[in-house]
């Protein structure tokens, strides 16, 4: 997919992911109401709250995915809850896919976060699968976790855990001086 474009959200894009928000399919997908205003989306781009970490997909100048990880405060700082956008125009062309490798990518790599977690609609079964393939565990289901269509929907609980990272001077040739300091050799 390399006409896909990952980057951070900016204030242009705004308009584009009010409009993503208020699609049927994505609608249907989250705990938003319908009529979900701009400056609730332009809060969120615009915020740079500690801990909140956002990505796009831009595909031919278009914004069609929206990411987003929060690190969790205090006692929980190893842990992230992550939510995901897509464009339902745009589902199933690999962005979604895009989107969860490069979020999960900043949370292993960057933020040394070893529990990332969400919550999906039990019968969202195209994402719960793409949850799994990146190795998110079902750990429970939350009952009428929401009113869709004067319909109670039921939602699943996913986590996916990782060892922590090692230390450096844990990695082979990483050497150590005589006087016990450590030399990344």
């Amino acid at each position: 997919m390399s006409d896909l474009i990952l980057r951070a959200p900016e204030e242009r894009d705004i308009p584009a992911l009010h409009e993503m928000i208020l699609r049927p399919a994505v609608q249907w997908g989250t705990g938003r109401l319908p009529w979900q205003r701009a400056d609730w989306v332009a809060e969120r781009v615009r915020a740079r709250t500690e801990g909140v970490h956002s990505l796009v997909a831009e595909k031919d100048g278009r914004v069609v995915g929206w990411t987003t990880l929060t690190r969790g405060p205090d006692r929980r700082s190893h842990s992230g809850s992550l939510a995901i956008t897509v464009h339902d125009l745009h589902h199933r062309q690999g962005i979604g896919r895009a989107l969860m490798a490069a979020i999960l990518d900043l949370a292993d790599s960057w933020l040394g976060l070893i529990r990332t977690e969400l919550e999906v609609n039990l019968d969202n079964h195209g994402a719960i699968a793409l949850y799994r393939a990146f190795g998110f565990e079902d750990e429970g289901i939350r009952r009428a976790s929401l009113l869709r269509d004067g319909v109670y929907v039921d939602s699943l609980l996913m986590g996916r855990l990782i060892a922590p990272r090692p230390l450096a001077s844990q990695l082979p040739g990483f050497a150590t001086t005589s006087d016990g300091s450590e030399d990344g050799a």
